[in-house]
């Protein structure tokens, strides 16, 4: 599963593209 939506798109979009890897 990916991030949660519950956080801001702040967050959630370094994470996108940083953690998308990680995440993914």
């Amino acid at each position: 599963m990916e991030i949660h939506l519950n956080k801001p798109l702040q967050a959630g979009e370094l994470v996108n593209r940083r953690g998308k890897s990680r995440y993914g």
